[in-house]
């Protein structure tokens, strides 16, 4: 049951990926995308999105947003300069991040003003077709696991999420950035057994950390059956020494 719950779970992230992206192809003509500004979006939290800015920014944008009443959950895809066929992926991570402080900075302000146990999700699809990418989340899966980890529903994006059968290792290359104190790594069984993907040794599908100094929690979500934690806790620490490795 776990198992299950944890597969229908990551498949949601990676299909709502995808779907922003295909919304996005499809509101494109021949050399134009369709971006959304302030006035494009439906929203119950419109002083969140004008004190943000996040939709005013030169080479970021809004492609897909989605508010789910019943999940609490707020989720905001972004891309790059498609148009022009430029992916200056550090400039638009570097916008997130100022995107994720203006955010962070509002909610901290603003205590109550997403409902109990919210859920704020950002989606990066700014790399060339081929290269994995992150997200960033409020919280993680359920009540449960925010316990476990020790974390609350205060709506910082204090998450980033990784699934390692596609590791972002260019990140590190392209000089991008991140200060956020939880990074999930999610562990399927094909990333596990894949032979180019074999997570268990020492290899570079971890080099995506270095990008991540400031990181206390290292997560790793698996249903795996053949996981070797000691190797996986060692190629962590390798690159994290001081953070904390933890299994759920």
């Amino acid at each position: 049951m776990l198992a299950q719950r944890k597969t229908i779970y990551h498949i949601s992230i990676l299909l709502i990926a995808l779907f922003s992206y295909l919304s996005m192809l499809q509101g494109c003509g021949v050399n134009h995308f369709r971006y959304l500004k302030l006035n494009d979006i439906s929203s119950n939290y419109v002083q969140w999105l004008t004190e943000t800015k996040m939709t005013e920014f030169p080479t970021t944008h809004v492609f897909g947003y989605d508010e789910d009443t019943k999940d609490k959950t707020i989720t905001i895809d972004f891309t790059g300069e498609y148009d022009q066929k430029v992916f200056d992926c550090k400039k638009n991570y570097d916008e997130l991040n100022t995107i994720i402080d203006a955010h962070n900075a509002f909610v901290t302000y603003h205590k109550d003003y997403f409902p109990p146990e919210s859920i704020i999700k950002f989606n990066a699809s700014f790399a060339a077709p081929g290269r994995p990418e992150i997200a960033f989340m409020s919280a993680y899966d359920n009540a449960e696991t925010m316990a476990t980890l020790g974390e609350s529903y205060d709506n910082i994006i204090k998450f980033a999420y990784v699934n390692l059968l596609f590791p972002p290792n260019w990140i590190v290359d392209d000089g991008c950035r991140f200060d956020v104190p939880n990074v999930i790594i999610f562990i399927d069984e094909g990333a596990v057994t894949g032979a180019a993907n074999n997570i268990n040794g020492t290899n570079d599908n971890y080099d995506f950390l270095k990008a991540f100094s400031h990181t206390q929690k290292v997560i790793i979500d698996s249903y795996a059956t053949n996981l070797n934690k000691d190797a996986i806790t060692s190629n962590v620490k390798n690159i994290l020494p001081n953070c904390e490795v933890i299994f759920i």
